[in-house]
């Protein structure tokens, strides 16, 4: 992780005055005829229902009504529409139509003139469908990304972010004009009375958008995205920003031609430094990257760049930098005014941000909408009511895009995506064919063998998981006799299950087990030297943890056997891993080739994806314990 101290522009020194605001963005000439009771801008902040705060009180109790589940057109899958549980009809009413509206030309949404241009259309059936949801201000959880379609679903957030901002700072300026005009009378005819109209159009601060991603790359492709969309005549601090978040002059990607899965090459190709913060302020002819936060209208980051961009501790600061030496102002206050006032907010990859360190995600998400502290040249004539009555989090629409749905998501949604107008919607695929689980009986010979052990609750289920491993799959599987001599493979998802398990191996076993052990923090030569020992056989057993897969995608020849400690979240490790006992000894006929996993109701989300939606059901709550596939 590199993080320059002042990225993002907290030192810098922007040169805007008060008083050229107005010459920063040009006003559309036909912005009174695009707006409109039926512009989701305008009906969602501009001008919510009076009634709206029942559905607020409704959202803080987090009490919600799933009103239709649906499927419609463009591959999104299964969507579950949800709406804060209240008894008057009036304030979801148009919620009716979202989800069910598929565009059939870019023309049908609410888009400021300017971005009506053929680089901004949107082609995709994905796009076409997603569209009504994202632009209706709605939340929205899509658990269908991958590496292929995710530059459509980059394009429509990034449209719908520009189509904000214009749509803001426009109204902003239009009402500055209303204001001048009547102090401008005012001035002429001083026997006037004339009370200003309320024009309530602002936050506290200026920054209206935040997108979290994983790493650089990803935040330099939203960049270029914004500016493809935006064409402006000037890209200022360009160049820094390709040094900062690109490869160096002249560097090739290694990844371009390596034998890595696809998805791997994608998250992980160009600068994926996962410690980053950036401003982006828009001028009528310039975007500014690096601009200050408080004067900027985008903010990208990552979790942990954002994280110590608020301050974080002393000694959250040092555990999120893993034991990395960081000069650090003790006395540094936190500082998360500039999050008051974000309208919507996009984490991509969110699945990606999980294998990060998720906590990191959480300590931001909890900074976001709160009343700032300190005054940073407010107008609070011109603040929304909304606002000051603490309610931004209800009015905000927050986006989370991965690659598949686990708890933790599912925990976010329930935690940070209240909102409490336009309600939430959820996808996931309609169904599960269990791939991973044809995939590997297409290799021939491998018996894929599942074990449920009972666990009360999801709190109890690490304990439950670790008494069920050592006291049963162990002694009955793994050590005995019958066991093979050498090659056995123990997948660990879970670090603090992987270093559980380590111990018991290093400290608890009665008989010394020869073992290796690779994880995200083991160095390169001690990863060397336990594939090959596990290779040739000196190590009989090899832990391997989730998180070192995910960073490595290691082929760990020798293997003979291979035991899931839990299955895996991750989409594709089940297969990747498991297809290890294709490899190595070629030519070498094998006596046992086994991939074995220990499961338990919780994972039910997990399980689909491996064995299909078909088999699930009698897996996680069914009779028998042990499900055996050939």
């Amino acid at each position: 992780m590199a993080l320059d101290d002042d990225e993002g522009g907290e030192t810098e020194e922007d040169d805007t005055v008060e008083g050229e605001e107005e010459e920063e963005i040009q006003e559309d000439n036909d912005d009174d005829a695009e707006e409109g009771i039926h512009d989701p801008f305008e009906t969602h902040f501009a001008n919510p229902p009076k009634l709206y705060l029942q559905a607020v009180e409704a959202a803080k109790r987090n009490e919600w009504s799933t009103i239709k589940t649906i499927q419609p057109a463009g591959n999104v899958g299964k969507i579950s529409i949800s709406v804060p549980a209240i008894e008057d009809p009036r304030l979801t009413s148009h919620t009716q139509y979202v989800g069910k509206k598929v565009l059939k030309s870019i023309l049908e949404l609410k888009l400021k003139p300017r971005l009506r241009t053929p680089e901004c259309g949107l082609i995709h059936p994905l796009q076409l469908a997603l569209a009504p949801i994202i632009f209706s201000y709605t939340d929205l959880y899509i658990s269908t990304r991958t590496h292929k379609n995710a530059p459509q679903l980059r394009h429509l957030y990034a449209l719908h972010a520009l189509n904000h901002i214009y749509k803001t700072r426009d109204r902003v300026l239009k009402n500055n004009a209303k204001l001048a005009k009547i102090a401008a009378i005012a001035s002429d005819d001083k026997n006037s009375i004339t009370e200003p109209p309320d024009l309530r159009d602002q936050g506290f601060t200026r920054p209206k958008i935040l997108i979290i991603l994983p790493t650089r790359n990803a935040a330099l492709e939203v960049i270029r995205t914004i500016a493809d969309l935006a064409q402006p005549e000037q890209q200022e601090n360009r160049k820094r920003l390709n040094e900062q978040f690109g490869l160096p002059a002249g560097a090739e990607d290694p990844l371009i031609n390596s034998n890595k899965p696809e998805d791997f090459k994608a998250l992980f190709a160009g600068n994926h430094d996962d410690g980053f913060r950036i401003g982006i302020k828009f001028t009528r002819k310039t975007i500014k990257y690096f601009s200050s936060f408080y004067n900027s209208d985008i903010i990208l980051a990552s979790p942990l760049g954002l994280k110590l961009a608020i301050g974080a501790s002393e000694d959250e600061a040092a555990f999120a930098n893993e034991g990395k030496a960081r000069k650090k102002n003790k006395n540094q206050k936190q500082d998360y005014d500039f999050l008051s006032s974000i309208e919507v907010c996009i984490v991509d990859h969110a699945d990606a941000m999980r294998m990060q360190n998720w906590e990191h995600l959480e300590f931001c998400m909890k900074h976001i909408n709160l009343i700032p502290r300190s005054l940073h040249d407010t107008d609070f004539s011109r603040v929304r009511e909304w606002c000051l009555d603490s309610h931004s989090s209800y009015f905000r629409q927050t986006i989370l895009l991965s690659s598949f749905q686990a708890p933790e998501f599912n925990s976010f949604q329930s935690a940070y995506m209240r909102n409490a107008l336009a309600g939430r919607i959820s996808t996931r695929p309609s169904t599960f064919p269990g791939q991973p689980l044809k995939h590997l009986s297409c290799l021939g010979g491998i018996t894929q063998i599942f074990h449920r052990f009972s666990s009360q609750t999801p709190l109890q289920d690490p304990d439950a998981r670790f008494d069920f491993f050592v006291k049963t799959i162990l002694p009955t599987y793994i050590l005995s006799p019958r066991a093979p001599s050498k090659g056995i493979l123990i997948f660990i998802p879970n670090f603090f299950d992987f270093l559980r398990v380590r111990n018991h191996f290093a400290h608890t076993i009665a008989t010394p087990i020869s073992f290796g052990s690779i994880s995200e923090h083991t160095s390169l030569s001690s990863i060397a030297r336990a594939r090959t020992h596990f290779a040739n056989g000196r190590y009989r057993i090899l832990l391997y943890s989730g998180r070192a897969h995910h960073y490595r995608r290691y082929v760990i020849k020798g293997t003979r056997e291979v035991w899931f400690y839990g299955v895996p979240e991750e989409l594709g490790a089940y297969e990747e891993v498991g297809a290890f006992l294709a490899i190595g000894d070629e030519g070498k006929e094998r006596v046992s080739r086994k991939v074995a996993s220990v499961f338990s109701k919780w994972e039910g989300l997990a399980v689909e994806r491996v064995v299909g939606s078909e088999r699930v059901g009698v897996m996680v709550q069914g009779k028998g314990d042990v499900f055996e596939f050939l």
